[in-house]
Formats: C-alpha cells, structure tokens, sequence
C-alpha cells in the first residue's frame, strides 16, 4: 500500500503540473500569472500535507501469529499502530506465539525519534534497514534513532517464551530529550511566572484518561509512568493546566492543546499515600511489619527540590485500579489530609506496641495465668495416655480455631494450618498419663524457629527455642499431666516431640 500510494500522489502533481503549464502556454496577461500562483500553491500544499499523508505509515506493518485462535489472531496485511501492547493475548496457546511486525516508512527530512521496548518474558529482535538494532529479553529501554530522510525498513520480531501470556509494548515517539532537575526547575520558574499554582502528582502504568479536575488556580502535572503507555490528557482549559512533567520510557502524551511538556529521568514511584490495608502485619520471621506512610516525605521532598512546595494533590493506580480513567486529583493533600495522616500514625503506633508484646508472649495479657486456664480447658476434655491440641492463632488469643485429641505430638505444614498463617501460629497440648511400672522416657523435641515449653505436673522441665531433650522418671500409680506450649516463628511450621522409654 506505501508503495502505491506514493505513485497515486505523484502522478497526480505530475498532472496537476502539466495541466498548469498549458494554461501558462495558451492564455496570456493575467491567467499566466494566476496559474503561476496556483502553481506555487499546488507546491506548498504538495509540501506541507504529503509528509502528514504518509505520517500513518509509520504504523503499518504486517503481522504474523503461529497457532494462534482465529478470534484474537489478526490477518496479515492488517494495520496496526506500532506502539502495540500486547498483555491481551492471555491464552495458553500464546506461549508459541511468534509475532512479525514489518513495514515501512517514510521521513521528508531528517528526524529525531524514540524507539522503545517494555518486555516481560518475550524475547524480542529489532532491525532497521537491515541492520539488527537490538535484541532483548525482560528489559525496559529505549533507544534514540537519527533518521535520514527516505524511505526506511523496520523488522520488530518477537518470540515468546514458555509462558504466557506475551508481556510486550513496542513502539516509536518523537524524540523527547531529558531533561536535568536542575534546568527543569528553572523552566516551571519561567512558565509560572511567580504565580501560585497546585502541583498535582499521578503515578500511572497503562493507558489512561486522565481527566484533571476544574481549577481557579494555575495547575501543573506531574504524570511518573512506571510502564509504557498512552495518556490521554482531558479537561486542560477549565483544570488551567500551565505544563507538563512527565517520566517512563515509550510514553505517549495526548492533548488538543499546546502546553509546554517536560520529560524527567525519574519521579518516585508511588503505590499510595494512605494505603487501604493499614494493619501491621507478623512477616515471620521478620517480625512485625507496618505501613510506613513515609511515601508523602518522598513525594514532597523530591516536589519541594523540583518546585519549592510540596504536592497539592495525589492519583495512583492503587486507587482506581485498572480502570480506563482516572481523575487527577483523587487525593487533595490538604490539612484535612495530614490531619488523617497522623491519625493512621498513630493509631500505627498503638497497635505495632500491641503486637510485638503479642509477638513476644501471645499471652502477656494472662501473665498470671497458666496458659490452661487462659484457654478455658475444662478437666473433662483431657484424654488418658493421649493429648489433645488447641491451635490458635497467636494474635487473637484465646480464641482456639480449632483442636483434637491425638496421640502423640507431630505438626509440619507449609503456609496454613486450619485458616491460621504459620507465622501466626500457636498449639497447647495438654494429656493426662498413668504408669503401671517406674519407668523413665527420654523426651526429644525438634522445633524449627519455634519457643517450646514441655511442663510436668506444671514444673518447667523445658523451655528451648530450638532443638532439646530431656530424660524423667515416672512413678507408677501417680498421674502426670504433661502440657506442651508451642509458639512458631517462621514462614512454616515444623514440629515433633518424642517419646521413648530408657533402655539401661
């Protein structure tokens, strides 16, 4: 179709020059002089609009899929814009995918442009002009083309690896040169003019709208794009949007208006400013785990660097979601806000001081109470000869998840055990035994990452927080009650405590 089309356009301006010069031939006076002028005419339109004509060429190229259904595969010879994202080909068939983009384009004058490549798992080999620009695996990249004036051939292939889906987006920009924090901050200096203005802040990382919110004051946006994606920028005029600052690499920016644009080496990269899930959490063995909240120190101090103030408003994917649109701000960093922000702190607080005394005795708030009567067991429930276990979790104790009677102790599993998260998890076995003959039992315990406490007739005989053992003599005619208290540490729980007579 290049090819033709080009034909198409230049027959027609060799006609419309014939056509012309005949008229200059035939007529005299004033109609030469008109045709002189239409002439002139035929050649700055000629000029001017084939480079726009031909600017779509950029994106045509054909494509190839092996093995591909026939719902999601486009034909050969189908047109596509070469900033192709292509997550949507999510289908086990995708991971023999090959993909073929080739076509050509065309520059009318020496040209700046950016080619990039945002690839998980695919492997993926570029050639312009024959000659191989790149080949790359899981990479985020960029690369500056200087571009001759012609006619230029770009091969893009992509081959996917065993799994799916096909995580690729290639494309190609107008050159956009990045700019230092320091010239920037001079730049927003000379587009503001002294003016104050809100400084709005968006973490972003697929296509969006982004429509920005009406504004009596001046407004700049700060757009950080951790993937390649195209933004559509709404609302500029009434959001009295006075410039663009943005970061990623193979971003595209599209607007109606002329608003001058900055590009950035990097913006931090923001999940949220107030998390949904504000819970401390047990990341055993780490410990407890809390929110930070330290994400609005790192957006204001990179803003007050940049801008000399701090952010005004806030948006991120966190707080949409995948959605198409999101509205910029969704977050006003008011007084209202800080004053919520220090709420959470120390609510933090309160609970972290909470958690690690949990942490360090689950039962610190029964200190003079033995963990069987915390536990409400009652006499009735203790088995002859046997144990019976109560499992719980350790922050939300003495609330027992689950138990049953067993005949000796033994526990190892991996992530839950009855809903309750091996870090989190807790056992107390408690059993009643009687001897016919004196007898004495060596007892082993081998516990990974893990406080045991083995107790008889509720004297301590073990306390270890690794592997231990033990030998006691029992007294026929006498009962014990032996009770073990368990508390794990670790991503995995892995207990066992043995039992086996003295042999002399």
């Amino acid at each position: 179709m290049l090819v033709f089309d080009i034909v198409v356009y230049l027959l027609l301006f060799v006609m419309t020059l014939i056509v012309l010069a005949r008229y200059f031939i035939v007529f005299k006076g004033f109609i030469p002089l008109v045709s002189l002028t239409a002439l002139l005419l035929v050649l700055v339109v000629f000029k001017t609009s084939l480079p726009k004509v031909f600017d779509h060429q950029i994106n045509s190229f054909y494509i190839t899929y092996n093995n591909f259904p026939e719902d999601i595969a486009p034909r050969k010879g189908t047109k596509v814009d070469i900033d192709l994202f292509m997550n949507q080909f999510y289908n086990d068939k995708t991971k023999d995918a090959f993909v073929e983009m080739d076509g050509y384009f065309v520059n009318f004058s020496s040209v700046k442009k950016e080619l990039y490549i945002d690839n998980n798992w695919a492997k993926t080999e570029i050639y312009l002009d024959g000659k191989l620009l790149g080949s790359f695996g899981s990479v985020q990249q960029d690369m500056l083309l200087e571009l001759s004036r012609g006619i230029h051939h770009l091969q893009i292939y992509i081959y996917n690896s065993e799994l799916p889906p096909i995580m690729v987006h290639v494309g190609m920009n107008d050159y956009m040169p990045i700019i230092s924090d320091e010239n920037l901050t001079q730049e927003l200096k000379k587009v503001m003019k002294g003016e104050d203005y809100d400084a709005l802040f968006t973490t972003q990382n697929a296509d969006k709208k982004i429509e920005l919110t009406e504004s009596q004051k001046p407004t700049l946006l700060f757009l950080n794009s951790t993937r390649a994606a195209t933004y559509e920028i709404d609302n500029i005029k009434k959001a009295n949007l006075k410039a663009i600052v943005y970061s990623g690499i193979g971003v595209r920016l599209q607007h109606r208006e002329k608003i001058p644009t900055f590009r950035v080496g990097s913006m931090p990269a923001l999940a949220s400013l107030l998390p949904k899930d504000t819970q401390c959490m047990n990341r055993a063995p780490r410990g407890i785990i809390c929110p930070s909240f330290n994400e609005v120190d790192i957006l204001n101090s990179w803003m007050q660097r940049i801008a000399g103030k701090n952010a005004d408003g806030f948006s991120d994917t966190a707080m949409e979601g995948q959605t198409a649109e999101v509205s910029v701000p969704l977050l006003r960093l008011d007084e209202q806000f800080y004053e919520k922000l220090q709420t959470y702190v120390k609510n933090r607080d309160i609970q972290k001081e909470d958690l690690n005394k949990r942490l360090q005795d689950p039962f610190y708030q029964y200190k003079n109470m033995r963990w069987f009567d915390a536990l409400h067991v009652q006499e009735s429930d203790i088995p002859n000869n046997a144990f019976v276990g109560y499992y719980l979790d350790k922050f939300d104790v003495p609330n027992v998840k689950f138990s049953e009677i067993t005949p000796k102790i033994t526990l190892q599993f991996g992530n839950k055990f009855h809903e309750i998260k091996a870090g989190d998890f807790l056992a107390y076995w408690v059993g009643d035994f009687l001897f016919v003959r004196p007898v004495t039992y060596i007892f082993s315990v081998a516990a990974s990452s893990a406080k045991v406490k083995v107790l008889i007739n509720k004297e301590t005989v073990l306390a270890t927080n690794k592997d231990g053992s033990f030998s006691y003599k029992f007294i026929p005619g006498k009962k014990y009650r032996i009770e073990v208290q368990y508390i794990n540490d670790n991503r995995s729980a892995d207990m066992h405590l043995d039992m086996q007579k003295s042999v002399k």
